[in-house]
């Protein structure tokens, strides 16, 4: 499993793409205590970019081969930076705008122009705040991207 990683770390530092935008990764073999405060072994990805640690991701256990350990790290990445951040895009287009829209439509309706200033205003924010983690999302999902590249090059050169 020791080479395995360190052919993975080394294809991860080697992609083209991410050399670009300054990013470096490790790869550990590590220890830490589950659910049940065992102690147990996991993989552990830290992404850094000029020198600085940026990211750090870890397998929930080491799982029996280097596919299923890359897996379980892109599953880390969705659970830590990727899922909530979807949620909160989908929540602004949908049910967010939805009840500002009928707050917004009482108030012109009762004439409170505070009323209308104070919506617009929560709308503004809540969109910043969406267009935030768009944003960010774009990192994390090359990320995703790049473990996916790396386990077919290393799933092929095993085949």
């Amino acid at each position: 499993m020791n080479n395995e990683l360190k052919e993975f770390e080394r294809l991860l530092n080697q992609d083209w793409m991410m050399k670009e935008e300054g990013y470096s990764f490790k790869i550990l073999k590590d220890k830490t205590n589950n659910e049940a405060d065992e102690i147990v072994d996991v993989i552990t990805m830290q992404v850094f970019t000029d020198d600085e640690l940026l990211y750090t991701y870890s397998t929930a256990q080491i799982f029996g081969t280097l596919e299923e350990n890359i897996k379980s790290i892109i599953g880390a990445i969705y659970n830590e930076d990727i899922n909530y951040r979807k949620r909160i895009i989908r929540n602004y287009k949908g049910s967010f705008l939805s009840r500002k829209i009928k707050s917004l439509n009482n108030a012109i309706a009762k004439g409170n122009t505070d009323k209308v200033n104070a919506i617009n205003m929560e709308i503004i924010e809540k969109y910043k705040q969406s267009e935030k983690c768009k944003n960010e999302l774009v990192e994390f999902k090359s990320f995703i991207s790049l473990l996916y590249r790396t386990k077919d090059l290393l799933i092929s050169k095993v085949a």
